[in-house]
């Protein structure tokens, strides 16, 4: 026996085997011998003291059929439906500041427009060019104003309108025509004139493809139940129920039965208050938030109140419609997050503002 073999012994039936030994090497102990136990550590006392079983003995457990409550919490399923952004965010002040900075210094970095390589020497179209770029106020790194970079105080030049974008552009814009914007908003009159008097016109062809306006009918006339308001934010659809307080909230409703969890509670709720008419998609199956609230004294009995969890969906296609809903409905409105404190109340909007985005 080895050195190793000495100091890690394997105890086996009270036999020391080398650890490192194969399996097949091991032999088991005779039957005969008897087992090494070790010794007891607290040994059970000679005399035990005497226990009185009616003190200190466990009363026995009463069967029942089921735990007795004292109050509970009504659990509900709420949902939180919104219709994502269509258009990107308006650029705030600073922001727009910053772009016609980075805008200006591009200006005075880069090299002279080549007209040349653009404009054949002689045409029309480097004829109409410079007479374009005359009339325009833009800012010429070149010219004898080059230093008055900077914006004046009280400017709005550095405010991005999609509108005035497309106005230069098209005033800028060489298209071979001797045309101007003023003699082309002439045609386009004259052609309403004749439409309205019944006859055939042709309008006559855009310049440039003019974008659609960022602000729609909607948001000209305030209409909260139009999906196609505030393109630039994500709009949260509330109902309101016919009660004097408290009645503007998102759609939701008690569990129904034993086994119906959130999420089926949720698609059901939605489907009994704004109709079949919304192509929806629900994000997950956990909740994404809470808001619990008590009863008033004497409303239920034994409930202390109410615990609604809040289920994400969006809404992909459609329009919500209370016509003949379930749950005592009367109106709805798509709001932005700022919006829904003025309607949902105070108390409500601390609850669900959290789960709200601000765009």
């Amino acid at each position: 026996m080895n050195l190793l073999s000495r100091y890690l012994p394997e105890r086996l039936g009270g036999h020391s085997v080398p650890f490192f030994q194969p399996r097949h090497a091991f032999q088991p102990p005779p039957v005969d011998t008897p087992p090494v136990n070790p010794p007891l550590v607290n040994p059970p006392l000679a005399n035990p003291p005497a226990v009185d079983p009616t003190k200190g003995s466990l009363k026995p457990v009463e069967a029942h059929g089921e735990f007795p409550r004292k109050d509970w919490w009504d659990i509900a399923a709420g949902v939180v439906i919104s219709r994502p952004p269509l258009l990107t965010r308006d650029l705030p002040e600073f922001e727009q500041s910053y772009y016609f900075y980075q805008r200006r210094l591009n200006d005075r970095l880069q090299l002279p427009f080549a007209r040349w390589f653009y404009f054949k020497k002689g045409t029309l179209a480097e004829d109409e060019w410079k007479r374009k770029q005359a009339a325009e106020e833009r800012y010429q790194p070149y010219g004898p104003r080059a230093w008055a970079d900077e914006l004046l105080k009280g400017s709005t030049e550095h405010k991005l309108d999609p509108l005035k974008d497309y106005e230069r552009l098209v005033a800028t814009t060489v298209t071979g025509e001797e045309e101007t914007m003023s003699i082309m908003q002439a045609r386009r009159e004259s052609a309403k004139e004749a439409e309205a008097r019944g006859e055939e016109v042709e309008y006559p062809p855009e310049i440039v493809e003019k974008p659609f306006p960022r602000t729609t009918q909607a948001d000209i006339e305030n209409n909260t139940k139009r999906l196609d308001r505030k393109m630039s934010r994500t709009l949260y659809l509330v109902v309101k129920k016919k009660r004097d307080q408290h009645a503007w909230r998102f759609p939701q409703s008690r569990l129904s039965g034993k086994w119906e969890h959130l999420r089926w509670g949720a698609q059901r709720t939605l489907l009994e208050a704004a109709g079949p008419n919304m192509n929806t998609w629900f994000v997950g199956s956990a909740p994404i938030g809470l808001y619990k609230y008590k009863y008033p004294p004497g409303y239920a009995q034994n409930q202390v109140g109410k615990k609604v969890f809040f289920m994400k969906a969006r809404i992909l296609a459609g329009q919500a419609n209370l016509t003949n809903n379930k749950q005592d409905l009367e109106d709805f409105q798509w709001l932005a997050k700022d919006e829904l404190k003025e309607v949902v109340g105070n108390k409500y909007y601390k609850a669900v503002q959290h789960m709200l985005v601000a765009q």
